[in-house]
C-alpha cells in the first residue's frame, strides 16, 4: 500500500457535502472505477497544491491530466507529488540562481 505524504492533505477545507463532484467533469466522459473515491474538495487542494507559482487555469489542466491518466488512487497521488515536489525544486533552484550564489561576507 502507498502512503500518502501528510503534507499532501494539510489545511484541506472540509465542504458542507465533501462528496459533491461540483465543478470538475472528466473531459472524455469516460469515468475510471477508482474516480468516485476522489472528491471535489481533495481535487480542489490537488490543484492548490500544484498552483504554487502557476497559473490556476494551468495548475488546474496538470490536475486534469493527471486525474485521467493515473489508473488508480494511489497513482493520482504519487503523481501529484511528483508534480509538487519538481515544482519546488524548480522555485528553490531559481531563487537560488537569482541570489547570486552563497553569500560571503568579508
Amino acid at each position: 500500500m502507498t502512503t500518502v505524504p501528510s503534507w499532501l492533505f494539510q489545511n484541506l477545507k472540509s465542504t458542507a457535502d465533501p462528496f459533491h463532484r461540483g465543478p470538475f467533469t472528466n473531459g472524455s466522459g469516460f469515468s475510471k472505477h477508482w474516480h468516485n473515491q476522489i472528491t471535489t474538495c481533495i481535487r480542489e487542494h490537488m490543484v492548490e497544491k500544484i498552483k504554487g507559482h502557476l497559473m490556476e487555469e494551468e495548475a488546474r489542466k496538470m490536475e486534469e491530466k493527471m486525474f485521467e491518466e493515473a489508473h488508480s488512487r494511489a497513482e493520482y497521488y504519487r503523481m501529484v507529488v511528483r508534480v509538487v515536489k519538481r515544482i519546488r525544486r524548480e522555485k528553490r533552484q531559481e531563487e537560488k540562481k537569482m541570489m547570486g550564489g552563497p553569500i560571503r561576507y568579508y
